[in-house]
């Protein structure tokens, strides 16, 4: 893929897993901590495609972010937290 940022830093990436955890803890839930960092990196990309079109982005955000029981992502509400989150702490500069 083109565009995915680095891997944050160990203080970015718990920032970034908290923030996920205070909007659902479910978000996370037990999954290994990178691969959820990952989701937010190849959100990234998306962001950095298409900047400006946030029904995309909340689209590919719910596809990307699911856990038991939400197979369809977390709805409206809390997949805009987890865009802005992955904004914030991912991709600032997207």
């Amino acid at each position: 893929m083109t565009g995915l940022p680095p891997m944050p830093d160990e203080e970015t990436e718990a920032k970034y897993i908290k923030a996920l955890d205070v909007i659902d803890p479910e978000i996370v839930g037990d999954q290994d901590e990178t691969e959820v960092v990952n989701h937010g990196r190849d959100q990234c990309v998306s962001v950095k495609e298409w900047p400006k079109e946030q029904a995309k982005l909340l689209e590919l955000t719910a596809k990307r972010f699911k856990a038991p029981g939400h197979s369809d992502g977390f709805g409206a509400t809390k997949n805009k937290l987890i865009l802005a989150a992955v904004r914030k702490y991912l991709c600032p500069k997207y």
